[in-house]
């Protein structure tokens, strides 16, 4: 038994890496202080964003565009909320403007859909359960 518990907890460091691995798309929220549409955001999505598939796809980093522009993005930022979608360090989408939960969520799922879903390495050990 106790070799199956030490496996199974090395199979889920094993996979904790893999999935962090997998994951490098992170979405930055281009905020500026006062902006209505950043604070309806700010109550309407951002309190679960992390609990969501999208959240946990990419992760949330927040940016204020008055102490400068994303070095992300490929273009500059000129309102706000903008939300860049980072992966491997690169734009690879944006939204503009905030006006709803349901505009929102159907454009990210858009953008996140575009992603290759990065695989596990061939030399990841798999999870295999031993008994004594």
């Amino acid at each position: 038994m106790k070799n199956m518990t030490m496996l199974s907890m090395f199979a889920a460091i094993a996979f904790g890496l893999a999935a962090s691995a997998a994951s490098a798309a992170e979405l930055i929220f281009v905020e500026r202080a006062g902006c209505p549409y950043c604070i309806k955001w700010e109550r309407e999505i951002a309190p679960s964003y992390a609990l969501t598939k999208e959240g946990k796809l990419a992760k949330l980093r927040k940016v204020d565009l008055g102490a400068g522009q994303p070095t992300q993005a490929a273009r500059p930022v000129r309102f706000t909320p903008t939300f860049l979608v980072i992966n491997d360090g690169k734009e690879v989408g944006r939204i503009t403007g905030y006006s709803d939960e349901a505009m929102f969520w159907g454009m990210l799922s858009q953008i996140l859909a575009r992603l290759e879903p990065v695989a596990a390495p061939a030399d990841a050990p798999a999870a295999v359960a031993v008994a004594d």
